[in-house]
């Protein structure tokens, strides 16, 4: 793994909407005013909201108080040669990768190691902590902006806890010290997945229908519309709308698309309730009585494979 210089971001995605803008005002159209926030409370009406006794279906989400507790569990779990003492902070070794995402949480310690970081970062690379697994056979190297040249080691986790993602790692930089030692950086990046509001809920016995728009290009640019009223059909949807994460607001890095779908559920006195605009990259884009809701992580796209069957579409490329 060879990073250019300077610190190395770890970005997952940077979003660009494309098409899907104007999909989007047509969906808030006649929804009242969407409020710019993607995390703005919502007062939907009781008909679409679970009851106080309820469950919410969704996995939990995480919070910055949980990703720092985790983050220093990570720290603890850290293997290190015989010798290495932890030390106080230093400028140096900057940390050689960063999780780009806005709900990260980044714990750090300095150690300094009595052998070359060669040495070092080998050892540690091979002793892949507790619940860990190492992010390659061989070592990374990044270039400070001094020039020099550091190595370092990351680990993903086997299996994340509740309200943390799998983009969190476990990061080690190495530069050599004085006198042939080495001093060595420890992050942890706790990326947390952001809770869900409860006005995204849908409860498929308070809708009536839902529309299903699909703009396509290929072979000319066309449109296929569907309104769906099987009880069935509404169910499922909502069944994989609610059992969806809210996204970690992490950057992205995403193509161009030739096509675009969106989904607005009608509640039983005709007005539209919920509308959902997948963006065929990562997430979907969620509305409650014209509102915006933090969005949805959905990164195989499920719910435009959904919508390409409920409009008689073929769900390869989707």
């Amino acid at each position: 793994m060879t990073r250019t210089p300077g610190l190395a971001i770890r970005s997952r995605r940077t979003r660009q909407i494309l098409g899907t803008i104007a999909l989007l005002g047509t969906l808030t159209g006649g929804c009242g005013t969407a409020a710019t926030s993607a995390h703005v409370a919502v007062k939907s009406r009781p008909s679409v909201l679970p009851e106080a006794s309820e469950k919410l279906p969704w996995p939990p989400g995480g919070s910055p108080k949980l990703a720092r507790s985790f983050g220093r569990h990570m720290l603890a779990r850290l293997v290190l040669p015989a010798g290495a003492k932890r030390i106080g902070e230093r400028p140096a070794p900057p940390r050689a990768e960063v999780v780009g995402s806005q709900n990260l949480v980044d714990l750090h310690r300095f150690f300094s190691i009595p052998m070359s970081a060669q040495d070092a970062a080998s050892f540690v690379n091979r002793h892949a902590p507790a619940g860990f697994l190492p992010n390659g056979p061989d070592l990374g190297t990044t270039t400070a902006q001094d020039g020099t040249i550091e190595q370092f080691v990351s680990f993903n986790l086997r299996v994340p806890p509740a309200g943390i993602t799998g983009d969190t790692i476990l990061l080690v930089t190495f530069a050599d010290g004085p006198h042939g030692s080495t001093l060595a950086r420890a992050d942890a990046e706790v990326v947390w997945y952001p809770p869900r509001t409860a006005a995204e809920y849908l409860r498929p016995g308070a809708m009536q229908s839902a529309r299903i728009k699909a703009s396509l290009s290929d072979p000319t640019p066309h449109h296929v519309v569907r309104v769906i009223t099987s009880r069935r059909a509404i169910a499922g949807l909502a069944a994989l709308l609610n059992g969806m994460r809210a996204a970690d607001n992490g950057d992205m890095s995403c193509p161009s698309f030739d096509s675009a779908y969106q989904v607005a559920f009608i509640g039983r006195d005709g007005q539209r309730r919920v509308a959902v605009d997948p963006t065929a990259c990562t997430t979907d884009d969620i509305l409650v009585n014209g509102r915006v809701q933090p969005p949805l992580w959905d990164p195989a796209n499920r719910l435009i494979s959904e919508l390409r069957k409920l409009v008689g579409l073929s769900t390869r490329n989707a």
